[in-house]
């Protein structure tokens, strides 16, 4: 049956029946093909949509970015024949995957340059039954044992020469038909509409071409529902290129390559029957059931790919989602791009609310546990004469900016910079706490004061925790070592305020540098489109900044030498191998959520978006 499923989502890219005649018998006459886009077919209800409206076009213009040029490259087809073959060994070493393993290895035999056939075979069927769009929806999730969850679901392919491609899956189910007797064939039909059905006592997968449109579903009520919905027009009253969080990202000069919906509000409903308790708890505490939808959009283009993620949760917000309300970033003032920076991400965050709702919301998960904290936090505040909540999170005005600085002792070397309100005592609050640090003695904890004041240097505070202090096992030692070397000597703070900013770095090197960069510097031409792209930066941004990639990857490649011995090889396609790439991102939020925007040399997937959807999950599995 896993053969089954397998053929029929591949078979319109394989073009493995062409060479056979069916032998199913003549059908009745399909209906006349649809004059809608492939999102029209799709219902407005589905969990979750991903839809590609031009799915050859889109592989086009994929290959035209900067990340395809990368791939099309002499030295990176030369890794991926070396890559193949040794994927196709491993494969032959499980006899469940050996006949996997020999096709694959007779492939990459076969051709002086096996990705880029790859890629062209994917190219032409795609162009051939793809052409006009594709598109996956989740229309439902069951549980029929209470805990495994299982999809409804339903997959629309538009072929530009759908007797191609019938003919295709005719020859595929042939064969299939031939070495699963178990599986019943049959037709049946909906109204007007007939489709196939294929079923073998515990799965059942229908499919039916409607012109040149091809829809398969996962269960045969499925398959019913859909039909019903098409009027004798072709259309659906509540198709999903209509619902109100997706009718924007269709538009646009431009229409995306790809769009993707999830309705998380619905999504959350339908996952109520397995969530644990501490799960329903956390959704309820958080606020996170204000979400309804989230919804991303990517354009490809011969620069780079722009991507947009909406998380829409309508104001007034609940919990934890209120952390999405803050005041415009200033943009007067703010380095984007002075010259020597790797990168900078500057955010507008009221410190002081964001702590009162992250406190209300572990209270609520854990309120024994949160008192314990409480009273070690009255201890310290004792001791230094200072409340967190104002003397220290109030002192922050909200603008805090994050430099990664080309230089320094660490491998990874960023620092942050808080603007202060005016007449803060947090210069004076961090002697006092290092003074009480100092008096307890605590183990593995240095202290050590830099800079001289009557020189004009800046007076740098550090707290350090050296590693090769800490009694490890003989195993855990070499690695501890490697790591300690490549974070500068191992975990430490350094902290110098001066006036109304207080700068936060790994060591003082990197504090001095962050010293001298914040405030100014001239703009590099390398980062020109980092800087078209902020300086239009649309009402309500609270969040923006920009990473130069090629920079990052040299260091994360530096990072891996130092970890791990002799990985150098591995990475050092990456290390400019875009050429003069820059990611850069902006958010900002509105009565209907929060919306991210990015551009880079290729698609990062909303990185904010996937980190507070990361981290939901998270919460949810691992326990509130």
């Amino acid at each position: 049956m896993r053969r089954l499923a397998f053929l029929l989502t591949i078979c319109a890219l394989s073009g493995c029946g062409e060479e056979e005649k069916s032998v199913v018998a003549p059908r009745e006459a399909p209906p006349p093909p649809l004059s809608l886009p492939v999102a029209d077919i799709l219902p407005a209800d589905a969990l979750a949509v991903v839809y590609l409206p031009d799915a050859a076009g889109s592989l086009d213009r994929a290959a035209q970015t900067p990340i395809g040029r990368l791939l099309g490259a002499p030295s990176t087809k030369a890794q991926a024949t070396l890559g193949l073959g040794l994927l196709a060994t491993h494969l032959q070493t499980d006899p469940e995957s050996r006949s996997y393993g020999e096709w694959l290895q007779g492939f990459v035999a076969s051709s002086e340059d096996p990705l880029g056939s790859l890629w062209g075979r994917v190219r032409a069927q795609t162009e051939a039954y793809a052409g006009g769009g594709a598109a996956f929806a989740v229309t439902g999730m069951l549980f029929p044992e209470g805990t495994t969850p299982v999809l409804e679901a339903m997959a629309v392919l538009s072929a530009q020469d759908a007797g191609r491609l019938r003919k295709g899956i005719d020859g595929a189910l042939d064969r299939l038909l031939d070495d699963e007797p178990s599986v019943k064939r049959s037709t049946a039909r909906e109204g007007r509409f007939p489709y196939e059905r294929l079923a073998d006592g515990e799965v059942t997968v229908c499919h039916l071409f409607l012109g040149k449109a091809w829809v398969v579903t996962s269960t045969e009520a499925l398959m019913k529902k859909t039909l019903r919905r098409i009027g004798s027009d072709g259309k659906i009253a509540d198709a999903w290129s209509a619902h109100p969080a997706v009718a924007p990202a269709l538009a646009g000069e431009a229409a995306p390559d790809v769009v993707g919906h999830v309705r998380v509000a619905a999504l959350l409903s339908s996952l109520e029957p397995i969530l644990p308790e501490q799960g329903v708890r956390f959704i309820e505490a958080s606020g996170l059931a204000g979400f309804t939808d989230a919804v991303y959009a990517l354009r490809l283009a011969s620069d780079g790919a722009r991507e947009t993620v909406s998380l829409l949760a309508p104001s007034p917000r609940r919990g934890l989602l209120r952390l999405m309300d803050n005041e415009p970033v200033r943009r007067e003032g703010i380095p984007w791009v002075p010259g020597r920076t790797v990168s900078v991400n500057v955010a507008r965050v009221d410190v002081g609310r964001a702590w009162r709702v992250l406190r209300e919301f572990l209270a609520a998960g854990d309120a024994r546990g949160w008192a314990q904290a409480e009273r070690g936090m009255h201890v310290a505040e004792a001791a230094v004469g200072a409340s967190l909540e104002h003397d220290l999170l109030g002192a922050i005005d909200g603008e805090i900016t994050l430099l990664e600085l080309p230089e320094g002792r660490s491998a990874l070397p960023t620092a942050a910079v808080l603007t202060l309100a005016e007449g803060n005592r947090l210069g004076i609050l961090a002697e006092r706490l290092a003074a009480f640090l100092d008096a307890r003695q605590v183990p593995f904890l240095v202290m050590e004061r830099e800079g001289n004041v009557d020189a004009g240097e800046p007076s740098i505070l550090r707290f350090s925790v050296p590693l090769d202090a800490i009694p490890l096992p003989p195993d855990a030692a070499e690695g501890m070592a490697a790591f300690s070397t490549a974070m500068g000597g191992g975990p430490s703070l350094a902290l110098c305020v001066r006036g109304n900013r207080c700068y936060l770095g790994p060591n003082a090197a990197v504090v001095r540098q962050a010293i001298a960069v914040h405030g100014g510097g001239v703009p590099s031409d390398r980062h020109a489109e980092a800087g078209a792209f902020l300086d239009a930066l649309p009402a309500g941004t609270w969040a923006a900044g920009w990473n130069d990639l090629d920079a990052q990857a040299v260091r994360i490649v530096r990072l891996l030498e130092q970890l791990v011995p002799g990985s150098a090889a591995i990475s050092l396609a990456l290390a400019g191998g875009t050429g003069d790439s820059v990611y850069a991102w902006s958010m900002r939020t509105d009565d209907a959520g929060v919306h991210e925007e990015a551009v880079a040399p290729l698609p990062v997937l909303g990185l904010s978006g996937g980190v507070v959807f990361g981290a939901f999950f998270a919460a949810i599995t691992t326990g509130f």
